[in-house]
């Protein structure tokens, strides 16, 4: 039979063998009808500009959290996160990042929005990237003699 999300609540159990009945609670969860997506401007960008990017969930019961990685470690330097906006029937949650002053170093990071909804034992985290590219001058280093 369908699941649907009207199915959750509390149900009583009961059979002549328990003498008393029992309640369970049944909990719909429902996974987020597609990966995020990164909202922002991915051009190239030069050395010491700034970088921002948000991260967008849809949908999804529970709702995810959204985390921010550089690789496969987790950024740190975020600045806000903006949950349970409602657009039309659908939540949504956002999670913004900002990066102050790019330097060379951050030519060919790549950034990664992770939703989670925290059951892993029942729905894989779903994932979004992209890879940044920053314009730098060369620097040449003549060695004296």
């Amino acid at each position: 039979r369908d699941v649907r999300m009207e199915d959750e609540g509390v149900y009583r159990c009961s059979t002549f063998v328990l003498k008393e009945p029992r309640d369970v609670k049944l909990t719909i969860i429902v996974p987020p009808p597609r990966p995020p997506i990164i909202i922002g401007d991915r051009r190239p960008r030069k050395e010491g500009r700034n970088l921002q990017l948000t991260c967008r969930s849809e949908g999804g019961r529970p709702l995810p959290t959204l985390a921010w990685y550089n690789g496969t470690r987790r950024y740190s330097k975020l600045t806000n996160t903006v949950t349970n906006i409602e657009e039309n029937v659908l939540d949504v949650v956002e999670e913004e990042l900002s990066v102050p002053y790019l330097e060379k170093w951050d030519n060919g990071a790549n950034f990664s929005c992770v939703a989670d909804q925290g059951l892993p034992d029942l729905l894989n985290p779903q994932s979004t990237s992209v890879i940044l590219k920053v314009l730098y001058a060369p620097k040449v280093f003549v060695p004296r003699d």
